[in-house]
């Protein structure tokens, strides 16, 4: 008798395990994870011995309480690009998502696309990067500017904002407010190099 109570117990919390997992699990677009990515390594192409050609890796997510990829799921792609995709996207860090008494896991579709003619991501321009020294000061090739000033020089560079790829240099991460500013902007990948 006691050996059945304590196996209905087992299932019981685990099933309550499952179910808070679960529960602490927002889905999300792509758009949106990809808003949050504050940090990012090199993406690395195969050495495939052939032809270098364009492709694209699509990939289901988790990321952690933490903001760091726990799971990731190859759902489409071209078979010799899936490991550097995997690779790549295992060095992103996000932004936690948090409310004001959780913080919650999040689970998404990313794509991952490869330009090999170029060697970079078909998505993006990078520009020089930015030294951000505090919400509106920052320098940029040696000169000082504000937000306004900061914004005009990238928009000098390019046409396409959402496509720009934001190299920011920093000492600690930056505010939630600071990314949202960014977002409403239009800037949409931003990279973070720690000082």
């Amino acid at each position: 008798m006691r050996m059945k109570a304590f196996m209905i117990f087992i299932a019981f919390c685990s099933l309550f395990v499952t179910s808070t997992l679960a529960f602490n699990t927002e889905y999300v677009t792509e758009e949106f994870l990809l808003d949050r990515v504050i940090e990012k390594g090199e993406l690395q192409y195969p050495d495939i011995g052939k032809p270098k050609i364009p492709g694209r890796v699509i990939l289901s997510v988790v990321i952690n309480e933490n903001g760091i990829v726990e799971k990731t799921n190859i759902i489409a792609g071209h078979s010799f690009l899936n490991e550097s995709a995997v690779n790549y996207i295992n060095t992103w860090k996000f932004l936690p998502l948090t409310d004001n008494e959780n913080t919650y896991k999040m689970s998404g579709i990313i794509t991952v696309w490869f330009d090999f003619a170029s060697n970079n991501p078909i998505r993006g321009q990078h520009l020089a990067p930015i030294r951000v020294l505090g919400i509106d000061t920052f320098i940029v090739d040696g000169r000082n500017m504000n937000y306004p000033q900061l914004e005009n020089w990238i928009r000098s560079k390019t046409e396409c904002v959402s496509c720009v790829i934001l190299q920011l240099q920093v000492r600690d991460t930056p505010s939630e407010e600071f990314f949202k500013m960014l977002r409403i902007n239009g800037f949409k990948n931003v990279h973070l190099q720690y000082e």
